[in-house]
């Protein structure tokens, strides 16, 4: 995961294992103070070989 903040926006991006980590770090970027938006790009990892 990646986690990206310049004025008061917060991107994050990458791949984790449930859907509970991309609502969870969604929430937790809300909580900092100064963050205005937070663009949530996290998707969810199906394994694989590559």
């Amino acid at each position: 995961m990646f986690v990206r903040a310049r004025d008061g926006a917060v991107f994050l991006s990458g791949t984790v294992h449930s859907a509970d980590q991309i609502r969870q770090a969604e929430q937790i970027a809300r909580t900092v103070p100064g963050v205005l938006v937070v663009s949530n790009k996290l998707t969810l990892w199906h394994g694989g070989n590559g």
